[in-house]
């Protein structure tokens, strides 16, 4: 008996649905074979290897001296380098003074409980604590090197039209950079001397600030500051509270055994037309392209973090 044409479109709407049906499934079931074989060979390539670290046997406070005989060997496994044991604080990561060879005194920065792996991060060599003045300055009169980047080692120095070229802040870690801004952090001493330096660069025609970046900053030393520091602000870092009595020493030192009195005469002798007003009134030209270029950077970084919390009034 014939059948039904409706049945007939019926059993091949059915037996193509189940053809297709069965594509899928073979699709997918090829898929995860194949990705059981690849997480597999993974698997093989994993290289589990142990190593020491060591640990504190006593509670450490922040400030605490750190010892050798502190520290207790602690095995670990690692995976395919994962937790590099560099980044970890051994008896063999304490070094030495380079002019006396006695040995660094290393501190905690942190509170630190007892039985904690340590790492490196977690102390600082004496000399490297973090003082009351530092501050994270940015600055965006600064002619940038094209290729600098986050965690460049930089000299900021001053050229005058006449090729001129003085070093005004000497091997200066950039903590963040953008195109045309910089962050650093400063002592009061910094903030002071590159001030000086801006205003001179505002006032002097054919004169910039620019930066230049370490090649090998783990072995070039710093070099030496030459630039020598307006009077008015001599006189101001003299009597100025913040700055260190010995920083102040080594400044008017420096000053003394460079002869700076004579280069800065040779800085000066750029302004000697301009009288007080049209000083005053150059500067505060290039001053607030400096506030709206931070302005404008301000409001792009709150528009991006616009509700966040990490910006703007909660109540």
């Amino acid at each position: 008996m014939a059948s039904n044409p409706i049945q007939r479109r019926a059993r091949q709407s059915f037996l193509i649905g189940f053809l297709i049906a069965l594509v899928i499934m073979a699709v997918v079931v090829a898929f995860l074979f194949m990705r059981i074989n690849t997480l597999n060979e993974e698997k093989e390539a994993l290289v589990i290897t142990e190593a020491t670290v060591y640990t504190v046997v006593d509670e450490v406070k922040s400030g605490d001296e750190i010892t050798a005989d502190m520290l207790v060997p602690k095995t670990i496994e690692t995976v395919n380098g994962f937790m590099e044991v560099g980044s970890y604080l051994t008896p063999g990561s304490f070094g030495y003074n380079e002019e006396t060879g006695e040995p660094l005194k290393y501190f905690a920065k942190i509170d630190i409980p007892t039985g904690s792996v340590m790492i490196e991060s977690m102390v600082y060599a004496e000399g490297e604590q973090t003082t009351d003045d530092e501050r994270i300055i940015e600055y965006n009169m600064i002619v940038l090197p094209s290729q600098l980047s986050n965690g460049n080692y930089v000299d900021i120095r001053y050229q005058l039209a006449n090729g001129q070229d003085y070093i005004v802040l000497s091997k200066k870690r950039i903590e963040q950079c953008t195109d045309s801004t910089i962050w650093m952090n400063m002592s009061e001493m910094d903030i002071n001397t590159i001030n000086s330096a801006i205003v001179d660069s505002y006032l002097t025609s054919g004169s910039m600030l620019y930066a230049t970046i370490y090649k090998e900053p783990g072995m070039q030393n710093a070099l030496t500051q030459t630039y020598a520091i307006r009077n008015e602000v001599l006189v101001a870092m003299e009597n100025n509270p913040n700055i260190v009595n010995d920083a102040k020493t080594a400044l008017l030192s420096r000053w003394n055994s460079q002869n700076q009195g004579t280069q800065r005469a040779a800085i000066d002798g750029y302004t000697e037309g301009m009288d007080e007003e049209q000083k005053a009134a150059t500067v505060a030209g290039s001053r607030q392209e400096e506030i709206t270029t931070i302005e404008t950077m301000r409001s792009e970084y709150v528009s991006a973090l616009e509700g966040t919390g990490v910006v703007g009034t909660t109540y």
